[in-house]
């Protein structure tokens, strides 16, 4: 498989890793498809940090990363918007995250931006920028409903209106569909929340990370593939780290995704 990376995301994290443009009818950070009824167990949603927790935008010099222009004033998002899935997607952050892909032995420097763009009667509309080793994502469109939240676009192409990049009702057993076109290629799989874990970055050590496993299988080239992303969302920052595991006949390519300072 190729390469090409996104967001935090979970199928469309795969499209970006195998470096094909795909066709929008599924996910990107936590997958896709329209979201189902989980189970009624309660998530912890406090975490801690050790650590600077609000990383500066800037990078070392040579990683050509941009710094997006600034959004709307977050103040004017509804309040009864501002679901668990505003809150562990990082909607509201109001700094770049900064985030280091490992592929191959190689690590590649990586920005993303949350910016508020849009706030009428027709809804709230978020636009992420990635920048450095996310470059070839280009610009990803959410809308922000009483559901959660969806892709408008990605990178130019329109999405379903139920293409979710993450649901409201974030509750351990929660799953929801992805199906996915890359190219010529098409695989489905399913999202499914895990429960919470303890996790560590660079940045520091988050009690109560969501965590979110995605599995898809698809044929790519002709050549049958399975795919296995687990995603570490905190609440009021976003994916802090993913691990993506792909096989395709006797081949195992692994990535990771961290935040970094």
């Amino acid at each position: 498989m190729k390469k090409h990376i996104c967001f935090g995301t979970a199928i469309a994290l795969i499209a970006c890793l195998v470096g094909c443009n795909p066709k929008v009818d599924g996910a990107n950070v936590a997958g896709s498809g329209k979201s189902s009824t989980g189970t009624d167990t309660k998530l912890a949603d406090s975490y801690s940090t050790s650590g600077n927790n609000s990383p500066s935008s800037t990078n070392a010099p040579g990683s050509e990363i941009k710094q997006a222009a600034p959004g709307l004033d977050l103040s004017t998002v509804p309040a009864n918007l501002k679901s668990d899935a505003y809150e562990f997607y990082g909607l509201g952050r109001s700094e770049p995250i900064k985030m280091s892909m490992v592929q191959d032995g190689s690590s590649t420097a990586a920005t993303q931006t949350v910016r508020l763009t849009k706030v009428d009667k027709e809804g709230v509309q978020f636009t992420i920028s990635n920048e450095g080793g996310f470059q070839k994502i280009g610009e990803v469109v959410l809308k922000l409903d009483k559901e959660g939240i969806r892709v408008v676009t990605m990178n130019g192409q329109k999405a379903d209106e139920n293409t979710f990049e993450l649901p409201n009702g974030l509750v351990k057993g929660k799953a929801w569909p992805t199906k996915m076109e890359l190219g010529g290629s098409t695989f489905t799989g399913t999202n499914k929340v895990a429960g919470t874990e303890s996790v560590t970055t660079p940045v520091g050590t988050y009690k109560d990370a969501l965590v979110i496993v995605s599995t898809a299988a698809g044929t790519q080239n002709g050549q049958k593939f399975k795919s296995t992303i687990k995603l570490w969302l905190v609440k009021g920052r976003g994916q802090v780290r993913a691990e993506v595991t792909n096989v395709t006949g006797k081949s195992t390519q692994k990535i990771s995704v961290l935040e970094s300072k």
